[in-house]
């Protein structure tokens, strides 16, 4: 299984022959690709109010990929979408699989494979950890910069701190 942080959907941007070359070597591979997204409306919307009115337990599925095409003309996603709850927690997630047919043993394989913490793989947790800049990084970068070019950084408006703050993990560094 290769674990994505997102949607694995045909779109307007340059991503798009990026992705559908990893959905290539994927299926050449024979492995299945499972795509989480933390953020969507359909996590939003009336299939969620589903879990909660009937109180169902976890692992919960529910395959939205017809109404999802049905619906949304300009997005194609390239395999199945779910609405999972794979463990106990708070929240929902869309996840999307490829090959469309591979969905469900592709979910059934992560979760007897990976760690969940609050319903989302630790694989994807732990990526996310350390792709992020620490306070040290983002001062070497902007030193290399500022050496390199004759850029001049205004510390009125900080884009570090607007962009990374959300995603900073280390708490004890001095952002300023």
């Amino acid at each position: 299984i290769y674990l994505f942080d997102g949607t694995l959907v045909a779109g307007y941007d340059r991503s798009n022959s990026l992705l559908e070359a990893v959905l290539e070597v994927a299926e050449y591979k024979s492995r299945a690709i499972l795509g989480f997204s933390k953020e969507s409306l359909l996590v939003r919307g009336a299939a969620e109010m589903e879990l909660w009115d009937r109180d169902i337990s976890p692992p919960y599925v529910r395959d939205l990929t017809g109404p999802i095409k049905s619906v949304w003309s300009g997005i194609k996603p390239l395999g199945s979408v779910f609405l999972v709850k794979l463990a106990p927690s708070l929240y929902p997630f869309r996840v999307d699989a490829y090959p469309a047919e591979r969905g469900i043993d592709a979910l059934s394989s992560l979760l007897s494979s990976d760690a969940l913490i609050h319903g989302y793989p630790e694989t994807l947790i732990l990526a996310h950890t350390h792709a992020t800049f620490s306070w040290m990084d983002v001062v070497a970068m902007r030193s290399t910069l500022l050496g390199q070019t004759s850029t001049a950084i205004s510390s009125i408006f900080n884009q570090r701190l607007m962009v990374l703050t959300p995603f900073e993990t280390r708490g004890h560094e001095d952002p300023t």
